[in-house]
């Protein structure tokens, strides 16, 4: 698989077709997965007709494993240090969602209310990113606790959008 495939260019590498677009998805932006229904945990972006971001997302709740992974054999589970080693350069930030600003808004809130939390809250996600030299794409690791939960590349500026076209 590669990016800028047309769908039939991929779905014959794939030797499958991709599921049907659900009906709140327009023609020239979707997401789709294999209809055989292997390697549930990859996700394609189409644009226009072509694969722009590959995500990789196991479903945590069912504590799905995926031993899927970049040319460098980076995947779930990985460590930030890994990705570094592998990569040099990368950029760090929070992922969609946290920031410093929205958890100490949150704590500020609690205290507030009188909430007292049963269970720690969940380490803040962070998004690292690698770019190709060129700079036309990037891989974005979503990491906690400085390992890989999910990880998606793609064409900029897709895949460090903050939602896909979905």
């Amino acid at each position: 698989m590669r990016l800028g495939m047309t769908i039939a260019e991929a779905e014959q590498v794939l030797g499958t077709s991709f599921k049907p677009k659900d009906i709140n998805f327009a023609d020239e932006c979707w997401v789709t997965q294999r209809a055989d229904g292997k390697d549930e945990a990859v996700y394609y972006e189409i644009r226009n007709g072509k694969i722009v971001v590959i995500t990789v997302m196991p479903d945590l709740a069912k504590d799905s494993i995926t031993k899927i992974a970049d040319t460098r054999g980076l995947g779930v589970g990985a460590t930030e240090a890994d990705i570094r080693k592998a990569y040099g350069t990368v950029k760090v930030g929070f992922a969609p969602g946290f920031s410093r600003e929205s958890e100490i808004e949150a704590a500020k809130e609690r205290r507030r209310l009188g909430v007292k939390l049963r269970e720690p809250l969940p380490s803040p996600e962070y998004w690292v990113e690698v770019e190709s030299p060129n700079h036309e794409r990037a891989i974005i690791y979503n990491t906690r606790d400085r390992k890989v939960l999910w990880f998606r590349t793609g064409f900029k500026p897709e895949v460090t959008a903050r939602e896909s076209c979905s």
